[in-house]
């Protein structure tokens, strides 16, 4: 931190509420910081809250990224925040990056003591906000430069939310790491695909249709469970496969069971071996109440796998109807229906799915973000 280089160099931090396994704001930060240009960057991270019960991320945190681990449990936790303080005192970072409205909020508040420069990110349609949280948001939204929002719809809804010219919010969407996929399918795709398939104890003719999602209400996996017993009577060959973990998964494996599904329906929990769930799979469905931009959809895309999604932000600005997909309607019949279609011949979307991956290649994205941190200094 003492060189001449170093000082040279933009310092961005960025500040998230948790490192947590399976997290689509975490996961696609560290994709970020590994593609950011390191020649005129030097990074930071700050996590506010610890949860020691829950797998974390931190080992897969780039070995040349700062990590600070705060243990903030409330807002009124005095030694955290003054923990932050002298943090932030002694790394002057020039531009910090925030996520959620918790770091949102911090990272704000203690911006008049400090030097730095704030982009706070939006990554979802949070309709359960309360109108305090509304009118902090509104409030705080003069501290930062720049609001980023990973959907022109999610930026569209908190400007109306939260009093926000819309103006003021710049959109750059989620990424995936595509050469990491062409290497993974090039050079270990086959024998992962022979192991997982094996892991499931499936014969040679079967295929799998695959979800990736943690199992919470907001996910409404009932709705894809519904859909493929609706599916799978005409086409027995498939199985659904899920992976994520949750609260829903006691009540989901009981739903599983009630259904008489249980052979057909694998629950596989957290997985760090998702390539290989992808690589496996025929094609890939979201069900999801609400969403900003998921990236696991971009992430099966990039696979070659035609996606069925029910109409969540962000989607549309990916997904075109028979052409890499379909969006569907939510409810069991059209998206069955719509199962029905892609399973016909699923290989005949492949190239179009791989082509508009390419559109939200990480280094695409990360060469968005320098641009923003250029443009803030």
């Amino acid at each position: 931190m003492n060189n001449n280089t170093t000082k040279k160099k933009i310092h961005v931090v960025f500040v998230l509420p948790s490192l947590l396994s399976g997290g689509g704001i975490e996961m696609h930060t560290l994709k970020l910081l590994r593609h950011f240009n390191r020649e005129h960057f030097h990074f930071s991270l700050i996590t506010l809250f610890e949860r020691p019960s829950l797998p974390s991320l931190y080992n897969t945190v780039p070995h040349d990224v700062e990590v600070y681990r705060l243990h903030f449990s409330g807002p009124y936790n005095g030694g955290q925040w003054k923990a932050l303080c002298v943090i932030l005192k002694r790394i002057c970072p020039d531009v910090v990056v925030s996520s959620m409205f918790s770091a949102n909020a911090i990272v704000r508040l203690l911006k008049p003591f400090f030097s730095y420069k704030v982009i706070t990110r939006e990554h979802n349609t949070y309709e359960e906000k309360k109108l305090y949280h509304r009118l902090i948001d509104c409030v705080l939204a003069f501290f930062s430069e720049i609001i980023l929002a990973v959907s022109s719809t999610v930026a569209d809804f908190i400007s109306k939310q939260a009093w926000i010219k819309r103006e003021k919010i710049i959109v750059v969407h989620n990424g995936v790491d595509c050469e990491a996929i062409h290497m993974f399918l090039k050079e270990k795709g086959e024998g992962e695909v022979y192991r997982v398939r094996n892991e499931i104890a499936l014969n040679d003719n079967e295929k799998i249709i695959l979800n990736v999602a943690r199992l919470k209400p907001q996910k409404n996996h009932t709705l894809l469970i519904d859909a493929f017993e609706l599916f799978v009577q005409t086409h027995p060959l498939h199985h659904l496969v899920i992976v994520g973990n949750g609260i829903e998964r006691d009540a989901l494996t009981a739903y599983i069971q009630k259904r008489g599904l249980q052979r057909k329906v694998h629950l596989l929990g957290y997985r760090d071996d998702v390539f290989a769930w992808y690589a496996a799979s025929d094609f890939f469905v979201l069900t999801s109440k609400r969403e900003g931009f998921p990236n696991v959809g971009v992430e099966a895309l990039a696979f070659g796998l035609p996606m069925i999604s029910t109409r969540v932000p962000g989607v549309d600005e990916f997904l075109v109807d028979d052409k890499n997909g379909f969006i569907v309607a939510s409810n069991v019949l059209d998206l069955a229906n719509k199962m029905n279609s892609i399973a016909e011949d699923p290989k005949k979307y492949e190239e179009n799915c791989k082509k508009t991956a390419q559109l939200f290649d990480i280094r695409k994205i990360a060469k968005a973000y320098e641009t923003l941190f250029y443009s803030t200094v």
